[in-house]
């Protein structure tokens, strides 16, 4: 299970990037390859071609990369993506290391930048075509993590929870921590007494059965879908509009849970492409179909098992603490 985060005290960005889960991601589901440019291009129109001396191959018009999707993670045009020419002797020229692109750059791209190649989906959404980073978000909103919420005293029983719209449920609540029965310089401990979540309208309210003092500072686990917890290089933060957008964006959830997930949501989406594919014969389409139902039926079930062994819960009824203020005890 993923450490705990205090957002106020960020663990100097533990959590796997964006450009981490959609590689894993890319590598299970066709082809990735990332390298560097080694020359900047000249003559010709150089703004669509790409040199790279990985992509060497002195057997002139082998297509390797022919159809791919070429995306820039890092140089002078960082974000910008392209797809590779199909056609063959003019896509890939391997005895050049180069390959041309669909359309041209803004500016011909550098030596130096880092690319991504990427099959059979872009790193971006292009046109109606989903992108890796789009089926990576997909999978870290289906998933739960487990943190803390700093939370200062302020000599009540009553806190405001405004900053925390996506906390909606007392099920998302795993408990109050706090030190008032630890050791000097221990950890916050879960606390025996009860609390509950009061709505009125769009205003939640976090009520505890005990107050705690202006000097008292507690923790309220909780659990947030992975994609709203975000560390973006300066701090952990609690998204409204949720997302990793940049490469370097962090989660707290681990690698392997997102590509589970992505898995299932990246082959659900390329068996639509297939089914809408004119370009395929029938027998040909058939047997790319039941490959896709394989494949995801294997991912399902490991996300199935991930969810049902892994994925952080609410906790049991006989171990939560009771409300008081009720006619009879109530847990919460």
């Amino acid at each position: 299970m993923p450490t705990l985060i205090v957002p106020s005290a960020p663990p100097g960005g533990t959590g796997p990037t964006l450009a981490t889960y959609r590689r894993r991601l890319a590598d299970e589901l066709g082809f990735w390859l990332q390298t560097a440019t080694t020359a900047t291009p000249s003559g010709g129109d150089p703004s669509r071609v790409v040199l790279a001396d990985e992509l060497r191959d002195d057997e002139v018009g082998y297509d390797l990369v022919g159809g791919l999707w070429l995306y820039v993670a890092w140089g002078g045009l960082a974000g910008t993506q392209r797809r590779i020419v199909r056609q063959a002797d003019v896509g890939y020229q391997g005895a050049l290391g180069a390959v041309v692109v669909s359309r041209p750059f803004s500016s011909p791209l550098a030596a130096g930048a880092t690319i991504e190649i990427t099959a059979p989906l872009p790193v971006k959404r292009h046109l109606q075509v989903k992108g890796l980073n789009d089926l990576v978000n997909e999978a870290l909103a289906r998933i739960w993590v487990e943190a803390r919420l700093p939370i200062a005293g302020n000599g009540t029983a009553s806190y405001d929870l405004a900053a925390y719209p996506w906390l909606t449920s007392v099920e998302q609540v795993r408990g109050i921590y706090d030190t008032r029965w630890a050791a000097p310089g221990q950890a916050a401990e879960l606390s025996p007494w009860g609390y509950r979540l009061v709505t009125n309208g769009a205003t939640r309210t976090l009520v505890t059965e005990d107050s705690y003092t202006a000097a008292d500072t507690f923790e309220m686990a909780v659990l947030v879908r992975a994609d709203r917890l975000v560390y973006d290089g300066a701090a952990w933060s609690y998204l409204t509009t949720p997302g990793l957008i940049d490469d370097a964006d962090q989660a707290a959830a681990p690698e392997a849970w997102v590509l589970a997930f992505g898995m299932v949501k990246a082959l659900q989406y390329l068996t639509r492409l297939t089914l809408l594919d004119r370009a395929l014969d029938q027998k040909t389409k058939q047997a790319m179909l039941a490959d896709l139902l394989d494949r995801r039926r294997t991912w399902a079930a490991a996300a199935k098992q991930i969810k049902l062994e892994s994925f952080p819960k609410p906790l049991a009824e006989r171990t939560r603490p009771l409300v008081s203020g009720t006619s009879g005890p109530v847990w919460t």
